[in-house]
């Protein structure tokens, strides 16, 4: 009996030690996979439910302007350029994402449009996070759109998880006179819906409490704005406990994409996952770096993966670039500050090269570019909060051309070079608790 038993026990271990060692060699090589390959090869290369499939880019445009964003984002809505409105009868679908919806001008405009919108019947799907007197003005919207209170998601998630996503997108179909001009336009960035980001006034001569210089993109592509609308639609079956596999239409042929010099990649990233979307994009690009990673963001607390992902591209030769605020927390928390100048000073550390915005704006941008060819522009700190809790959107984008411009406006920035901030014990023991929350 003895005998038996230990014979099943070894046969049966074997089987499932061979197993394993299966799944560990086939990992292996998916991993390795992406460490001999460069940035383009891992943008085609990049597996996950929450991305999109390559789709090709009729046109695209950088806003780097706050005023100009606002003017391309009412006309898109139906505004004319004197700011009469009149709805489009070939616009079928309107997505909002936004972090903040404060009153103002720009809300007014969208809140106008919004209305008018659902009431012909149209789609219009809006996401928010923020306090409830200050999105007061979309509760005119009522049960026509399918609406996310900012109290719904802190009610689900305490103080752990928000959405941090900003995305506009709109879809227009077919006309009898055009049959197949059928458009989808996506914009991605940092922007949120206030008047502060997008009103000229606010970008210059202001202080850092009041203005915020950010970096959004322009994208004209039907396939991905039809790829965006379904990730967005998946919000609303993920907070419902159901996650099903969004249904992408069929991927753009080969030849197509070859047609077009600029392609680009959608993707969603929701709190709680094993490994959120937004990290198993951001580490195999580092990783495939040979040349250069350039870094945006005002946050930057990230986790030990990207950090160490960062230290490997320098030891093998990548030039790396960190710019940041000189002060991070708009409301001047010092311990807040502190956060982020620990994790600066350790990129610094790194011999990473570590520059200053030191303009009066607060610079709120989250790019990144990798080598000549790939760029990410979304809504993603390299901070903890992005990597792990919050709901985050973002493109990466294969362009020469636009990847060259980011470098090119980054050569115009008021920068100045970060000097190592001394930090005490028991400050450290604080940013160990609260970095997760920053």
């Amino acid at each position: 009996m003895l005998h038996s038993m230990n014979k099943f026990r070894n046969k049966f271990s074997n089987k499932f030690s061979n197993k394993f060692c299966l799944y560990y060699i086939v990992t292996a090589l998916h991993l390795c996979s992406f460490l001999y390959a460069d940035p383009k090869t891992t943008f085609y290369a990049l597996k996950h439910e929450d991305l999109s499939p390559v789709r090709p880019v009729s046109e695209y445009k950088l806003l780097t302007n706050g005023q100009k964003s606002f003017e391309l984002k009412k006309e898109l809505l139906g505004f004319s350029s004197d700011g009469f409105f009149l709805i489009d009868p070939r616009l079928s679908t309107i997505d909002l994402f936004s972090f903040e919806y404060r009153p103002g001008k720009v809300a007014n405009a969208f809140t106008q449009s919004l209305i008018a919108y659902a009431d012909a019947g149209k789609e219009v799907n809006v996401a928010l996070t923020d306090t409830l007197q200050r999105v007061k003005e979309l509760e005119l919207l009522g049960n026509r759109v399918d609406y996310f209170q900012g109290s719904l998601l802190y009610t689900l998630y305490t103080i752990t998880a928000t959405n941090n996503a900003k995305v506009f997108l709109t879809q227009k179909g077919a006309d009898q006179t055009d049959p197949l001009a059928k458009q989808g336009t996506l914009i991605v960035g940092s922007r949120n819906i206030a008047d502060c980001y997008h009103i000229e006034e606010c970008e210059t001569n202001v202080s850092s409490s009041t203005c915020y210089q950010d970096i959004e993109l322009l994208l004209e592509s039907p396939s991905l704005a039809s790829d965006a609308h379904q990730l967005l639609g998946m919000l609303k079956m993920r907070f419902g406990m159901y996650l099903p596999i969004p249904s992408f239409i069929p991927e753009t042929s080969n030849e197509e994409l070859a047609s077009h010099s600029t392609l680009a990649r959608f993707f969603m990233s929701y709190p709680f996952a094993e490994r959120p979307s937004f990290m198993k994009v951001m580490i195999p690009l580092i990783n495939s770096a040979e040349r250069s990673i350039v870094l945006f963001s005002p946050y930057h607390s990230p986790s030990k993966a990207f950090t160490k992902a960062i230290e490997a591209a320098i030891e093998k030769g990548v030039e790396v670039t960190i710019i940041s605020n000189l002060t991070q927390d708009v409301k001047n928390n010092p311990l807040w500050d502190k956060i982020y100048q620990s994790s600066l000073n350790k990129y610094k550390e790194l011999n990473a090269n570590v520059l200053m915005w030191s303009s009066p704006s607060f610079f709120n941008a989250k790019v990144a570019t990798f080598d000549d060819e790939v760029t990410y522009i979304g809504s993603g700190n390299f901070n903890l909060r992005s990597a792990q809790t919050d709901i985050e959107s973002g493109c990466l984008i294969l362009s020469k051309e636009l990847n060259e411009e980011i470098k090119a406006i980054c050569n115009t920035f008021k920068l100045s070079p970060y000097e190592l901030q001394p930090i005490s014990i028991f400050e450290r023991i604080q940013i160990d608790v609260l970095k997760a929350y920053f």
